[in-house]
């Protein structure tokens, strides 16, 4: 089995839940009220973070690089990162506050976030040593960190044989230099389609885009679609590949990217053919919304080995256009 290498952000989160979104636009005499909770909820989070979980969930090998404070709350990140076994030797400790998210959820599972990236910002590629990028790697990046520091790592990795995924989350330009190392990108529709015209392709609509990306970097690009699950473009494909999700209630859609990009990773370092991985990412990201929470909402290699019969392959998605 290859291992997992996660360089990316750590954020601690904190959980509302709120029955709407107006106080966010109020106006008049009022507008600058309070808006007071009975109670609110910790947990760990950062994309990074949450991927690196998902994947040691998942049943991978993972080594996490990345930067946090000092004190409670690092420690409360460190101590979860140990729980799941993954390796935080390559994360640096930093005079910089350990990043932190306000989370605002509805019952409908949609949610507004605030975020401090705090300590995030001085995340180094150079933390990853030469020893831990090679062929027997699967190098997993995302968007919320410096993306000079992300392209130096991913030129590495790439020059050392290991296989890139990008998730390019939260939505950002990326320069042609780091997608020449990519061999999965993971977006979702407005990701897509933006990063087409930022990189001047075909963006007219979601295949259009999805598949000059992937023409023109000689990669995967894999577009998740929420409940109508993913759909996959590569170069050596003679038709998409369509992934459907889960059929199931959704509490809160915190953290399902993350779960899918995760067991991606997982699936791949294994040593499964991507359209696998696929179906085995589809199923842990359905099955991330079923909990409030990120981390905690994240399901095991049984939860995911369970479902997997439940998803139904060969059904037509929805127009993804």
């Amino acid at each position: 089995m290859k291992q997992v290498v996660v360089f990316g952000s750590n954020i601690l989160d904190m959980f509302f839940e709120i029955q709407d979104f107006g106080f966010f636009t109020k106006t008049g005499a009022d507008a600058e009220d309070a808006l007071h909770f009975r109670t609110h909820k910790q947990a760990p989070g950062g994309k990074g973070a949450n991927q690196a979980v998902a994947a040691a969930k998942a049943g991978a090998k993972v080594r996490f690089y990345g930067a946090l404070g000092k004190g409670a709350h690092a420690r409360f990140i460190l101590d979860n990162f140990e729980a799941h076994r993954i390796d935080t030797r390559g994360i640096i400790q930093t005079d910089e506050p350990t990043g932190c998210a306000a989370i605002f959820t509805k019952p409908d599972g949609k949610h507004k976030i605030i975020v401090s990236q705090g300590a995030n910002g001085l995340a180094r590629a150079d933390q990853v040593p030469d020893s831990a990028l090679g062929p027997r790697t699967i190098l997993l990046l995302q968007a919320e960190l410096n993306p000079a520091e992300n392209q130096k790592l991913m030129i590495r990795g790439k020059a050392r044989g290991a296989q890139i995924i990008l998730n390019v989350a939260p939505a950002k330009p990326v320069a042609p230099k780091t997608l020449a190392c990519v061999d999965y990108l993971i977006v979702n529709e407005p990701e897509a389609q933006a990063l087409a015209r930022h990189l001047g392709l075909s963006a007219h609509d979601l295949n259009g885009a999805a598949r000059s990306i992937a023409g023109k970097f000689d990669l995967m690009c894999i577009v998740t679609l929420g409940e109508r699950g993913s759909v996959a473009f590569s170069p050596s494909m003679k038709e998409p590949c369509y992934t459907p999700a889960l059929a199931i209630k959704v509490r809160d859609t915190v953290g399902a990217g993350d779960a899918f990009a995760g067991a991606f990773a997982a699936a791949l370092a294994e040593g499964l053919p991507p359209e696998t991985a696929l179906r085995h990412a589809a199923v842990a990201g359905s099955l991330a919304c079923r909990k409030i929470g990120a981390q905690e909402a994240l399901p095991s290699k049984r939860d995911i080995m369970a479902a997997l019969p439940k998803l139904k392959i060969g059904v037509p998605l929805k127009r993804a256009a």
